[in-house]
């Protein structure tokens, strides 16, 4: 190719790259749903979607502090990135390359790590808030969608020592709330238990039961669908082994 024609290519590139981004779809970053109780490591990756071809990253992303310490930002894909966990409350990611990177659907462009503080509220659920911009070579934007799971925090006891003891018997908000039609419902046992939840409207009438079976000690969860159901507050109740606990949920058709 001559020098000619290359100068004129490059520049009808760059103004069609404008006028038509590389990127017809958007390109998703979210984090799943996750939980940990106090004095637990977790691990939060942000999890790629279309993630194609993108030569410059900045990730801003916010989190609950008084409920989780940072510890440390890995990535597999971004080599030399500037990560900065020094403002409470605050990751940032910082990277730019002449070689774009592309990651599977599914993978991960950073790992966050924390330690749920020992004094972490318990059974409360917080999300993460970002502000995401990439772009390809030309530095050029795409389009970004950014899902922020929440962590949910299971509340346990602690010995004389601090260490931590199993969970209790106990319900967690349903996530999300409001929902429409499905809903994630979780509990924790510190036994073997045999389980059942049951579904109340503002009335108090049941409108549902799910038996479910033997459970062991632990953390559980499952998915609810309240597609039969009408809109309005609803009460589900956990029983099991004597012991019940009861929160309520809104589905919003």
């Amino acid at each position: 190719m001559t020098k000619f024609v290359r100068n004129l290519i490059l520049p009808l590139a760059a103004a069609f790259l404008l006028l038509f981004p590389m990127s017809a779809l958007a390109i998703e970053l979210s984090i799943p749903a996750l939980s940990g109780s106090p004095f637990d490591r977790i691990e939060v990756p942000v999890v790629v979607t279309g993630f194609d071809a993108v030569a410059g990253v900045e990730l801003h992303i916010a989190y609950d502090d008084g409920n989780l310490t940072i510890d440390s930002v890995t990535s597999a894909y971004l080599s030399g990135a500037t990560i900065n966990i020094g403002i409470p409350g605050q990751v940032h990611v910082v990277w730019d390359s002449n070689n774009a990177v592309t990651i599977a659907d599914g993978g991960s462009i950073i790992v966050m790590f924390f330690r749920v503080n020992s004094d972490a509220a318990g059974t409360s659920d917080f999300n993460f808030f970002g502000h995401i911009e990439l772009t390809n070579q030309a530095g050029i934007p795409y389009s970004v969608n950014w899902t922020g799971g929440t962590v949910t925090i299971i509340p346990t006891d602690a010995d004389d020592n601090g260490a931590p003891l199993p969970g209790k018997f106990a319900l967690l908000q349903n996530h999300p709330n409001p929902f429409n039609p499905t809903t994630t419902i979780a509990f924790t046992l510190d036994r073997m238990t045999d389980i059942s939840v049951t579904i109340f409207n503002i009335s108090g009438q049941v409108v549902d039961r799910i038996d479910l079976g033997r459970k062991a000690p632990g953390l559980h969860s499952f998915e609810y669908s309240g597609a039969k159901l009408a809109s309005g507050i609803y009460t589900y109740r956990l029983t099991g082994d004597g012991l019940s606990q009861a929160r309520q949920m809104v589905l919003v058709k």
